[in-house]
């Protein structure tokens, strides 16, 4: 198998949770040396299928690492709203899950927090909740008006702790990049970017009838 796989998602994020802990617990009774990371919203912690999977995990030490962004706002819907529980990470107490609540926009807090998570999965101890705190900056669709709803100085607030630009200001501190180090990569990733753009717009259209057709048995 590839070193890291991606599973389809569930539009309803909460449903992610139950699949995360099943493939978990597949990859342990396997023997697998493998873990589980699942990414949802604050909101989607108010669904059944996060704790119906947070119970199941806590009852078996399912191998996962589940990820809430908390950033502030489930579509127009404010966290006050979402919770009357202090952080949304408390929340994995009900199920005897160990939990964190981090800043999600510092760069080196999620790579700590998430390693010590993932190892402490690979040596058989469970299941780990994360809340990292964070903000949606942009809509949430193209449906959606963030203005409509929240203020311009909350925005504003958020923007002055972008992760990019903190990252950025301590490498240069750091003396690790100069003032074109930043230039030369945006470049780069322009250029790698529009390039995975055109191998996408390069792939042919699948026949409607390629849905009835299976490939697990050659």
């Amino acid at each position: 198998l590839p070193k890291v796989t991606f599973m389809p998602y569930a539009v309803f994020l909460g449903a992610n949770i139950p699949l995360a802990v099943g493939s978990a617990m597949a990859d342990k009774l396997a023997g697998r040396d493998s873990i589980s990371l699942a990414f949802i919203g604050e909101g989607s912690t108010t669904e059944g299928d996060f704790h119906d999977g947070l119970s199941f995990a806590g009852v078996f030490d399912s191998p996962v690492v589940v990820i809430i962004q908390n950033n502030q706002w489930c579509i127009s819907m404010p966290a006050s709203k979402q919770t009357a529980a202090e952080t949304f990470a408390q929340k994995a107490i009900a199920h005897g899950i160990p939990h964190h609540r981090i800043d999600g926009n510092d760069v080196f807090a999620v790579y700590q927090t998430v390693k010590q998570a993932a190892d402490r999965a690979r040596k058989g101890q469970g299941a780990t909740v994360i809340e990292a705190v964070t903000y949606r900056m942009l809509d949430h669709n193209t449906a959606d008006s963030a203005e409509v709803y929240r203020t311009e100085d909350e925005a504003d607030y958020w923007q002055a702790l972008d992760p990019f630009d903190r990252f950025e200001k301590y490498l240069l501190a750091e003396k690790i990049i100069d003032g074109n180090t930043g230039k030369k990569m945006a470049e780069e990733a322009e250029v790698w970017l529009r390039e995975a753009i055109d191998r996408g717009r390069a792939v042919p259209p699948t026949h409607p009838s390629a849905m009835f057709e299976s490939h697990l048995h050659g």
